[in-house]
Formats: structure tokens, C-alpha cells, sequence
């Protein structure tokens, strides 16, 4: 039977020494789910081009993955599965783009209130930003911004989710009976979370620290 684990990262040190998510940690998590294959958070041709020069200097994920996720799949032959989606253009594309700049101030300040109840929330989770009440908090803040610009929400986050997603499904029919690791940036679990239950499967979430 198909084993399948969910675990949510953080992208820059800052952001993980705050909520006290070390890269130790992850690792620590990682190696006591012990996978086949991890699906990760970098392009298939970013990793082609990772794959072909391993002296690759370009865009490989957030640094979570040149640092802890990749090196630890090579030391101990774990098979990797790039599963995001981007346009280049996404990086640049903004939620409050259209408003004036008062709205802007405001809107950042509500944006980052909920970040802050956040970051609140997770003090006492064994896996920072990995939790059920944590899901729910960043997805009514993802709701939030699809009020403010339903064009943009669908453009780099329900169109790149749904992308991931499918990748991961196509991994998980071809690895019938493995056990499959997901790792991805935190926000995007209650999404990953719910597609996964909808097609039946099983899922540890949050994954035992």
C-alpha cells in the first residue's frame, strides 16, 4: 500500500529561526518518515538543467532544496520527483497592484495582522506551520487576497496548486506501493491536504517530529 506524508516547509532562515524550524529539524522529519521519493518544490526543468550539470547555478527551489532536501536524497538514495509550476512572470504579479497607495497601507496591514496570528498559532505545534489550525488560518488568509484580486489568486495560486497537485498524482500512480513524501512551502498544505482526501488517500499529516 502506498505511503503517503505531507510535510510543509519555510523558505528563508529568518522566517524559520522566529518559529524555531530548523533545518536540523526538517531533516530529523524527513529521515523518520524515511521515503522512496520526495515530490518537491522545483520545476522539471530547473531540475533538467540540475540534473545535466550538477554545478547548476540557477533557480532550484527555495533554499530549503540546495541545502537540506537535495544533498539528503543523493547521501541517502532517495529519489526525487520535481513537482512545481510558475511562470517567470508570476514573481511579479501583486495582489495590490490596482489599489491607491493608502489602500495599499492598508491592505498590507491586514495581510500582515493575519501573518501575525500565524505566527502566534504555531508556537506550540511539534512542526512549525504544520498543523490543522494553522491550514485553516492560511486558508482564510488566501480567501482574504481572493477578494482583494481574484485574478491574480487564480493566476499564481490556483492554477500553480492545481499543476502541483496533478504532478503529485501522476507520481503516486506510477509508485504503487512506495512510500511518498510531499514537501512543500506551508501555505500550500490545506490545499495539498484536501486534494489528497478527495482522491482517497491516506494521508500523515502532520507528520510525528
Amino acid at each position: 500500500m502506498t505511503s503517503i506524508g505531507l510535510l510543509g516547509t519555510l523558505h528563508n532562515d529568518e522566517i524559520r529561526k522566529e518559529v524555531n524550524y530548523s533545518l536540523s529539524l526538517m531533516k530529523d522529519i524527513i529521515l523518520q518518515f524515511a521515503p522512496d521519493i520526495i515530490c518537491g518544490e522545483i520545476r522539471e526543468q530547473d531540475w533538467g538543467q540540475y540534473i545535466k550539470d550538477k554545478s547548476y547555478t540557477g533557480y532550484l527551489g527555495p533554499d530549503e532544496y540546495r541545502r537540506l532536501i537535495i544533498p539528503l536524497c543523493e547521501q541517502v538514495n532517495i529519489q526525487f520527483s520535481p513537482i512545481d509550476f510558475f511562470d517567470d512572470n508570476h514573481v511579479s504579479l501583486d495582489h495590490f497592484t490596482h489599489y491607491s497607495k493608502e489602500e495599499q497601507r492598508e491592505l498590507s496591514s491586514i495581510l500582515a495582522e493575519r501573518y501575525k496570528e500565524m505566527f502566534k498559532e504555531t508556537k506550540n505545534d511539534p512542526i512549525p506551520f504544520n498543523s490543522h489550525q494553522l491550514n485553516q488560518l492560511i486558508a482564510d488568509k488566501q480567501e482574504w487576497l481572493r477578494t482583494v484580486n481574484l485574478d491574480v489568486q487564480e493566476e499564481i495560486w490556483d492554477q500553480r496548486n492545481k499543476v502541483m497537485t496533478d504532478n503529485i498524482k501522476k507520481v503516486v500512480s506510477e509508485n504503487e506501493g512506495k512510500k511518498i513524501l510531499v514537501t512543500v512551502g506551508a501555505e500550500h498544505c490545506y490545499v495539498f491536504l484536501k486534494t489528497f482526501q478527495d482522491e482517497g488517500w491516506k494521508v500523515e499529516f502532520p507528520l510525528r517530529s
